[in-house]
């Protein structure tokens, strides 16, 4: 875990990421897609730290019909960065695996419904 990656502003946990080397993370402008990202520009543009924090909150974007990005981003609003970052941690040590070696999707990604990421988040 490189904590000092944080979580993204839609819920992605760039901490966790291994998909892209060299990046520095959503929110500290590193991340390969920042200038056509929409929903960092949304919630830079409200003032957000994550987009589980808007009222508006799921809107369309495409990325939110991913249960675990949706999931995640509600979590990171209601425990705030540091404590998703934690409970991301200690599921990591129990080997629950965020990318599988090579690919994009991980155990979270295999899940069905919200109910199934946290139970998984929180062990």
């Amino acid at each position: 875990m490189d904590r000092e990656k944080g979580m993204a502003y839609c819920g992605l946990a760039c901490c966790l990421c291994t998909f892209q080397p060299g990046c520095r993370g959503c929110k500290e402008q590193g991340c390969p897609g920042e200038a056509w990202c929409k929903i960092r520009s949304c919630c830079q543009d409200k003032g957000l730290r994550s987009c589980g924090d808007c009222p508006s909150f799921p809107c369309d974007a495409p990325l939110f019909a991913k249960v675990k990005v949706r999931t995640f981003a509600k979590m990171v609003s209601e425990v705030g960065e540091e404590k998703m970052m934690d409970l991301l941690q200690k599921a990591e040590e129990r080997d629950v695996i965020y990318h599988y070696e090579g690919k994009i999707v991980g155990d979270y990604d295999m899940l069905k419904d919200e109910q199934e990421v946290r139970k998984l988040v929180l062990g």
